[in-house]
């Protein structure tokens, strides 16, 4: 049955606007019903411009921004799956330089959960490169676009040795490290950055709305001062979904 996208459908109007993005909400209603359930197939680019009487660019126009807001996803060769049954916006990363980890702290949110003294166990200090018995500051936290879609549930150990900052965490805006940098005349020399896949336990897969050991993507960044003393680690993890990272390498 073919259904005209100037009318009203299932008693609600269509919005106003591009013939593509009226037919992307029209096929979003139908993800976010039920009709279309969540690792499904949707149906062909073919059967979509024979049921909505449009051509294929329209119906390509369509599922990209699907795709955009992480409802949808190309499979090579099988057509579009359903990944999700709401939007959840991509956020890519584009970061070549020390100056490019300060913008990213003010472009995005750092909304801090908990603020505690920490001795890790054997297995954290690993993780950290650190000696196990070591004390670290810990801020826990969600950072999130400035239209509060979240990006990532983050994990910031700070040196013992900057530990004092904990009072002053809340109230800043912007980089943790630049707040270490301007109290304590030390900076920040290079980042080291390794990125990982690990499963979710459940408090990190609630606050990201994914299954409970679902796959995330674990980005780990090390600022260490001119003589390698670890200012603070990061540990960030990301929906598997949707991750986008980019990187300029240029020749030296």
């Amino acid at each position: 049955m073919k259904t005209s996208l100037s009318k009203s459908t299932g008693g609600k109007q269509i919005r106003a606007g591009p013939l593509y993005r009226r037919l992307a909400q029209e096929i979003k209603r139908d993800i976010t019903s039920g009709i279309h359930p969540v690792g499904t197939m949707l149906p062909t680019e073919q059967e979509l411009c024979e049921r909505f009487n449009t051509s294929r660019y329209t119906v390509r126009e369509a599922l990209r921004l699907l795709g955009e807001g992480g409802m949808v996803e190309r499979r090579q060769g099988r057509g579009s799956e359903v990944i999700a049954n709401h939007e959840r916006p991509v956020y890519a990363q584009s970061l070549t330089s020390l100056s490019q980890l300060y913008d990213y702290a003010n472009d995005t949110r750092l909304v801090i959960d908990r603020v505690l003294r920490i001795v890790p166990d054997d297995q954290l200090a690993i993780r950290l490169g650190r000696l196990p018995g070591r004390e670290w500051l810990l801020a826990e936290g969600i950072r999130t676009t400035s239209e509060d879609s979240s990006i990532c549930v983050t994990h910031v150990f700070i040196h013992q040795d900057f530990a004092s900052i904990g009072p002053d965490i809340d109230s800043h805006f912007g980089a943790i490290h630049r707040l270490i940098e301007d109290q304590f005349d030390v900076q920040v020399h290079e980042v080291h950055q390794q990125i990982t896949t690990e499963k979710l336990d459940a408090g990190k897969a609630a606050r990201l709305g994914e299954p409970d050991g679902g796959d995330a993507i674990l980005v780990t960044r090390r600022y260490l001062a001119p003589d390698s003393r670890p200012i603070l680690i990061s540990l960030n993890w990301h929906r598997l979904t949707g991750f986008n990272y980019s990187q300029v390498i240029r020749r030296e």
